[in-house]
């Protein structure tokens, strides 16, 4: 069996788990998907529009190779929802999201790009991009107050980052760490807005993150 379609209901947990020889699930009238659904699977899964929640581990070491739109009904991702599907190249994540937790594109080591439709979500969780090593750019929504220690920790490809003017707390470790080509940071905002921002001592490594030296905002350069 190398296809399956799934018509409606809501997953319970581990239904294709370890199915190396599927290649393609098409989901319809499904409105969740649960721990570890897709857990070493092999199949490229098409969501459903009406697919409200993924939740934790849904697709832990999945194989599903290429890129993945997550649909703008689903509102929440859950922890560690993507950890290590290695082969996605690329996330496009629905305008409804409000929900994003830890670890939830951890090790999602071929991904290059991850774009945010929407601005509903407000907190960036720990660790939730570390070791993604392909990864050149990422935009944070409008909408975020909060970035989480780790979150960008081992991304070794990131050149460009863009944070919102409505962030409020950097009050975490290592945010930005183990990564030798960041240079800048655009941020949405007046230098003064900058510095009000809640920060930690080490939200970037200095060492570990050497080269980041400015944080370009809208009236000018700061550091």
């Amino acid at each position: 069996m190398k296809n399956v379609t799934v018509n409606g209901g809501s997953f319970l947990g581990y239904e294709f788990s370890d199915c190396t020889g599927l290649e393609k699930i098409t989901l319809k009238g499904v409105t969740n998907l649960a721990n570890r659904s897709f857990y070493h699977c092999s199949a490229n899964v098409i969501m459903n529009e009406g697919l409200q929640t993924i939740g934790d581990h849904a697709f832990y070491y999945s194989d599903m190779a290429g890129d993945l739109v997550i649909p703008d009904s689903v509102t929440s991702i859950g922890e560690f929802a993507f950890i290590d599907a290695q082969k996605i190249t690329s996330f496009v994540v629905g305008a409804n999201v409000e929900a994003l937790g830890k670890s939830a594109f951890s090790s999602c080591k071929a991904a290059k790009s991850i774009t945010f439709k929407g601005n509903k979500i407000t907190e960036i969780q720990s660790m939730t991009f570390n070791h993604c090593d392909a990864l050149e750019a990422i935009v944070v929504p409008e909408g975020v107050t909060k970035i989480n220690g780790n979150a960008f920790d081992y991304c070794g490809s990131l050149a460009s980052v863009s944070l919102p003017s409505t962030l409020v707390s950097l009050k975490a470790a290592s945010i930005f760490s183990h990564n030798d080509v960041l240079t800048a940071i655009n941020y949405n905002g007046t230098k003064a807005m900058w510095n009000a921002i809640e920060k930690s001592s080490n939200w970037y490594s200095s060492s570990q993150c050497p080269n980041l030296k400015t944080i370009h905002c809208t009236d000018g350069d700061n550091l």
